[in-house]
Formats: C-alpha cells, structure tokens, sequence
C-alpha cells in the first residue's frame, strides 16, 4: 500500500532526497490538499519536492542542485503553486 499523496517519483540525487509529482502541462498546477501535504512534509525535513511535466524538467532541476548543492532549486514555473 503507498501513503495518499506519495509523490510519484521518489529518489535520492547526491544524498539528497528528491520527489517529483508528474503532471500533464494544463493540470500542473491541479495537485491535491494530500499532495500539497506530503511536499510540504518533504520540504520541511530538508528534501525537494517539486511538480514537473516531463523528463526535461525532471533533469533540469536535477541538474540545478548539482550545481547549487545548498541551495533549493530555483525553478519558479516548477514549484508547486497551489
């Protein structure tokens, strides 16, 4: 059985924890009070979660906090807005 509001990736990049919740581009922005819950959870604890719509997105913020290890990613179209 998987927690309501899993994210639907979930990895671990650098020894960081790092979720993503997969949308099509016209519901990005259509994520649910058990979603939001679970990022916020996730955030809170040091880990990333973030919405995306694609492997490019996915691979960008991958690569972003390759570059920025201590910093968040800085992707405001992929952070979650609810």
């Amino acid at each position: 059985m998987m927690t309501v509001g899993l994210p639907d990736i979930v990895a671990c990049v650098d020894g960081r924890f790092v979720c993503f919740e997969t949308k099509t581009p016209e519901k990005r922005k259509n994520v649910s009070v058990a979603q939001q819950r679970i990022h916020d959870l996730i955030r809170q604890a040091g880990g990333v979660a973030v919405v995306v719509c694609g492997p490019t997105e996915a691979l960008s913020i991958v690569d972003d906090m390759r570059r920025r290890p201590d910093h968040p990613p800085v992707h405001g179209f992929i952070q979650d807005e609810v």
